[in-house]
């Protein structure tokens, strides 16, 4: 099966909770959708459903390392059918801002 071009498109709701003064609880949900076209069949698409858990640390000023588990049933839908798997991504960064500015 030739692949095709597809698309791609991410709902997220994300809620930060403060624990300490240096560290954050990431939750939320998040919904990265997916359609796929492939050659001589008709186009399919995944809906993953995940929930998102995680902990940002506040390093250094304008600095923060972050680890995001994200978790959940995985819809698949075209071809005529549909099936449900389980679906997970992780996430592990540190995120900068400011860098340089004052």
């Amino acid at each position: 099966m030739a692949y095709g071009p597809s698309l791609r498109a991410e709902l997220a709701v994300p809620i930060s909770i403060d624990v300490h003064d240096r560290v954050s609880v990431v939750t939320g949900a998040t919904i990265p959708l997916t359609l796929m076209f492939a050659k001589d069949v008709d186009p399919w698409g995944i809906i993953p459903l995940l929930v998102r858990m995680g902990v940002e640390i506040n390093a250094a000023p304008k600095v923060a390392p972050f680890f995001l588990f994200e978790l959940g049933p995985a819809i698949r839908i075209g071809n005529t059918n549909s099936n449900v798997d389980f679906a997970f991504r992780v996430w592990v960064g540190t995120a900068f801002w400011s860098v340089l500015g004052n």
